[in-house]
C-alpha cells in the first residue's frame, strides 16, 4: 500500500499546480468537475510532506457556463513548513458569433505562494477566445487584458494592467489517453521587459469512468521575482482524479 501511495505521488510541489483547461460551452450541460489529490511521504534519512488537493466545477446551460476552481497544497521538511500555497480562480464563459467559434471570458483569480513569496496576487480580466480547430485536435488562440495586484513579501504592493495572450491544444489519443499543452504570455502594459511566461502540459489516462491518472508540469518564468528568488520555477504532479456529472 506504501509502494502505491508513493507511487502515486510523485510530486515537486513548488507550487500548487492548476491548469485551467478551455470549456467548451453547451459540450456537457448541468454541473460537472472533478476532485483531485496527491501527496509525498519521506522517512528515515529524508523528512518530508507534501499534500496538494483541489476540486473543479463546471456549470453549463448550453448558452454560457461557469467555472470554478479551487486549490491548496503544503509541504513539510523535517516538521517545518517550507510551502503553503493557495489558488481560486473563476471564470464566466458566453459563445459570441453564429459559428459560436468565438467566447468572451470574464474572470478573476487569488494566488499566494510561500515558496515564491508572494503574499497575495489577485487579478480581475476579461479575453476574447477563438476555436481554430475541433474534433481530435482542439486549439485555442486567446487575447484579453487584465488588472492584476501583486503582494511580494517584503515589497511594496502594486496595481499592474497586463495583456493575457494564450494558446492551447488538446490532443485525444484514444478514448482514454488524451495530451494538453497551453502556453501563456502576460506582459505589463506599460512596460512589455516586465512579464510572465507559462508553459504547461498535461497527460491524462481515464482509468475508469469516474477516475483518471494525470501528469502535470509547468515552467514558469517571473522577469520581476521576489527578492532572492529564481526568475524560473518548474513543478511537476502526478495526481488521482474523480470525475462527476456529464462523460
Amino acid at each position: 500500500m506504501r509502494a502505491l501511495w508513493l507511487a502515486a505521488s510523485l510530486t515537486l510541489l513548488a507550487s500548487a499546480i492548476e491548469i485551467i483547461e478551455p470549456v467548451e460551452v453547451g459540450a456537457k450541460p448541468g454541473f460537472s468537475g472533478n476532485i483531485e489529490g496527491s501527496g509525498e511521504l519521506q522517512q528515515g534519512n529524508t523528512d518530508k510532506q507534501s499534500y496538494q488537493a483541489s476540486l473543479k466545477g463546471v456549470w453549463d446551460d448550453g448558452q454560457e457556463a461557469w467555472l470554478a476552481i479551487a486549490s491548496a497544497a503544503r509541504s513539510w521538511s523535517r516538521g517545518v513548513m517550507d510551502d503553503d500555497a493557495l489558488f481560486a480562480h473563476l471564470r464566466w464563459l458566453r459563445p459570441v458569433g453564429l459559428t459560436k467559434d468565438k467566447t468572451i471570458e470574464v474572470f478573476g483569480q487569488y494566488q499566494s505562494s510561500r515558496v515564491k513569496a508572494i503574499s497575495s496576487r489577485d487579478l480581475v480580466g476579461a479575453n476574447l477566445r477563438f476555436r481554430v480547430s475541433e474534433g481530435v485536435d482542439l486549439a485555442y488562440l486567446g487575447a484579453g487584458v487584465m488588472e492584476v495586484y501583486e503582494e511580494k513579501s517584503k515589497e511594496a504592493a502594486q496595481w499592474q494592467a497586463r495583456l493575457n495572450l494564450y494558446a492551447t491544444l488538446r490532443h485525444r489519443i484514444d478514448e482514454k489517453f488524451s495530451l494538453y499543452a497551453a502556453l501563456y504570455y502576460q506582459p505589463c502594459v506599460d512596460d512589455v521587459s516586465d512579464y510572465d511566461l507559462i508553459a504547461e502540459a498535461k497527460a491524462s489516462y481515464d482509468i475508469s469512468r469516474s477516475f483518471s491518472l494525470a501528469y502535470k508540469i509547468r515552467e514558469s518564468v517571473d522577469s520581476t521575482p521576489a527578492a532572492n528568488k529564481r526568475r524560473t520555477d518548474l513543478s511537476q504532479l502526478l495526481s488521482f482524479s474523480y470525475k462527476f456529472g456529464p462523460s
